[in-house]
């Protein structure tokens, strides 16, 4: 199975539309949605090999939608990197304590989550990693 599968779960378009440009330029294939309920519902359909969670969706409990994708039998060892413009650590711990992999700040450094896609065996293009090491 290939490792190419990105469930990106974040309600400001704007900010989507930019990952969805930029993991579809390194060669994966995005299920973009807006919502915690939504999330749930397309990793069962399309069992992803990436999610990433805004912990902040208007209307979702982040801990919760974690939790409902970590009881998906498919979906206990993806990882899920939770996305956040918030710098409190509690929060990310809080993530970390309920299952998150990992976290990323808004705004992003595609240089910074490309070298993240690469350290968990993600395939990245190969161009964009070698510049990364300049």
């Amino acid at each position: 199975m290939a490792l190419n599968r990105i469930l990106l779960v974040d309600d400001d378009p704007i900010f989507s539309l930019s990952l969805i440009r930029h993991f579809e330029s390194q060669g994966f294939e995005v299920t973009s949605v807006d919502s915690g309920a939504k999330a749930v519902e397309a990793a069962k359909v399309i069992p992803p090999n990436l999610v990433f969670l805004n912990i902040y969706l208007e209307g979702s409990d982040a801990l919760t939608v974690v939790h409902q994708i970590r009881e998906l039998p498919h979906c206990q060892q993806v990882p899920i990197i939770a996305l956040t413009s918030n710098s409190d650590s509690e929060a990310f711990i809080s993530m970390l304590r309920s299952g998150c992999n990992d976290f990323v700040n808004k705004p992003i450094d595609f240089t910074a989550l490309d070298i993240k896609l690469q350290s968990l065996a993600l395939p990245v293009d190969q161009a964009v990693a070698a510049g990364a090491r300049m």
